[in-house]
């Protein structure tokens, strides 16, 4: 059952995001509302005895705007983290077209604010002959969640790396063991 409290949090969220979301690309909203559309199964999808009853759909709302509040934080903390294509241009020592030419063929990631590219910096590495992780191409093609959460999951250990982060792991060259840990995913 929601109290005030709740409900009150509840508003002062939407609130946020709403403000947040004013900020955006329309073309971000419409994904991110496509994203999270709520299907209500009927209550003959699913058994009763097992599962209870479905949620009432105040509450179902409120677990879909909470699903999109916290994807905004989660691309915001991604693209604090991003450089422009500019600036990526300028470590590489390429044009900005060449790192353009990178994002078109997936050498590099990136995620559309408004008109700009921003790269996310974990795929950048001094120690590098080419300053790039090698492998991304194949790596965004076998992790289907997005560069948002693709961002995420190669800065953290994996198991099915014995341990090493993703990121670690193609920097020391191991594609193909990285792909197949994306595609476990």
């Amino acid at each position: 059952m929601l109290d005030a409290d709740s409900v009150l949090a509840s508003k002062q969220q939407l609130r946020a995001l709403t403000s947040e979301l004013r900020r955006q690309p329309r073309s971000f909203i419409q994904a991110l509302m496509d994203a999270v559309h709520v299907d209500r199964p009927s209550e003959h999808d699913l058994d009763r005895e097992i599962w209870g009853p479905s949620p009432p759909a105040r509450r179902v709302r409120l677990a879909a705007a909470q699903n999109l509040s916290t994807g905004v934080a989660r691309r915001r903390d991604v693209l604090e983290t991003s450089l422009s294509r500019v600036a990526v241009a300028d470590a590489l020592g390429k044009s900005e077209q060449a790192v353009s030419a990178m994002l078109e063929r997936g050498a590099l990631l990136g995620l559309k604010v408004g008109r700009e590219w921003r790269i996310p910096a974990w795929q950048l590495d001094p120690g590098l002959t080419t300053g790039v992780l090698p492998g991304l191409r194949e790596l965004a093609m076998a992790y289907l969640d997005g560069v948002v959460s693709l961002s995420e999951w190669v800065q953290r250990p994996n198991s099915d790396l014995d341990g090493d982060t993703p990121r670690g792991a193609l920097r020391r060259g191991s594609v193909d063991d990285v792909v197949a840990a994306a595609r476990t995913e």
